[in-house]
């Protein structure tokens, strides 16, 4: 079926170029059998995304007039809109499996605030004086960084349990606990770790945690070799969000809007046409993106401590989000755990994503 919206550059933001040109993909992962003949070094280096940010190209930042890693960064490149017969400035995200839009492009630090200072002291005339640039640019770029957050979550979602990714969906998403490892207190030499411990619903909007002093643990049999977040199937309270009108005036901290929901609570991606996916006058205020200290088995039978972040599925997918959390382990719906999401190959394309929400904040 034909939508008018698809020949805008401007609502659609891989453009009507898509059809014609060729994609330019970063370079897949290695296969399992080719994976397992890299040394420990290399396997943890293709498995870690912070690795993949740093090893990204250098760019210019024409704000800062600095360099950084293309992925802290986000690229404008001017394009015509047949729609609206002009010329606009428009983000072009280069991604696996992304297109790369033909002109000549600047580089801009990926962050609300910069993105928010470049709009107001009109730096982005630096890019092209005469194109247009959106006003809500900072929402715009948002929605596009939600949108492939969800392509990379039904992408992982897809693959596990299958001949690429043949593990257990109960092993690539493990519970967190609240609190010391018993393991830890008790000093037992016994590699194995009992499972009858009862599991508590930990919610990250209780006052105590707002403690930077937090503790988390995994009772895993099997060792893993890292976390590469936590995922946190807890429904917001109110009285946690503020709105840019509220007590909190800080710029970076805002929450997420009832209205925004539903526009994120699709789990297929869709194009931006829409409306936006999410609304950047809300976004959650705690505990999205908060670092905390998680105790589990690794690879060495060894007790292990990792810091690691910790993101509210309903502040990027909404509670139709938490529910496809909890349909893909069969979890009970009066049960809001935390999930770790282990260290993989197949896990680190998301973990990439979700670390660009977290920085753009």
């Amino acid at each position: 079926m034909y939508h008018e919206w698809e020949d805008s550059i401007l609502l659609d933001p891989e453009g009507p170029y898509n059809k014609d040109l060729p994609k330019y993909k970063r370079a897949e992962a290695p296969l399992a059998c080719e994976f397992k003949q890299l040394t420990k070094l290399e396997q943890e280096v293709i498995m870690n995304p912070y690795a993949a940010i740093i090893a990204s190209p250098i760019r210019r930042c024409f704000y800062h007039e600095r360099w950084f890693p293309n992925d802290f960064l986000v690229r404008f490149i001017k394009a015509y809109d047949e729609k609206t017969k002009s010329t606009w400035l428009v983000p072009d995200f280069e991604e696996y499996g992304g297109i790369k839009r033909p002109g000549k492009g600047r580089w801009l630090k990926l962050n609300s605030t910069v993105i928010q200072k470049a709009t107001k002291e009109g730096k982005y005339k630096y890019i092209n004086p005469h194109a247009f640039w959106r006003p809500d640019m900072h929402e715009h770029v948002w929605n596009i960084l939600v949108m492939r957050a969800t392509d990379r979550l039904q992408r992982f979602f897809n693959s596990v349990a299958t001949q690429s990714f043949p593990a257990k969906r109960e092993r690539v998403l493990l519970r967190v606990l609240s609190g010391t490892s018993p393991k830890l207190i008790t000093n037992n030499d016994d590699d194995s770790i009992p499972f009858s411990y009862k599991i508590k619903n930990v919610s990250l909007n209780d006052k105590d945690n707002e403690d930077g002093n937090r503790k988390f643990y995994i009772e895993n049999e099997n060792a893993i070799d890292g976390l590469q977040c936590v995922f946190v199937l807890d429904h917001l309270k109110h009285d946690v969000l503020y709105d840019n009108h509220g007590k909190n005036n800080d710029d970076n901290v805002k929450t997420l809007s009832t209205q925004s929901e539903e526009k994120i609570n699709s789990q297929i991606p869709v194009k931006q046409n829409q409306q936006s996916q999410v609304t950047f006058s809300q976004i959650l205020l705690k505990p999205f993106g908060t670092i905390h200290p998680v105790t589990f088995l690794g690879k060495d039978n060894k007790m292990c401590t990792q810091n690691v972040p910790f993101y509210n599925v309903q502040c990027i997918w909404g509670t139709r989000g938490i529910g496809r959390f909890k349909g893909f382990l069969k979890i009970p719906k009066d049960e809001n755990p935390m999930l770790g999401m282990i260290t993989h190959r197949h896990t680190k394309q998301l973990a990439i994503s979700l670390w660009k929400l977290r920085g753009f904040i």
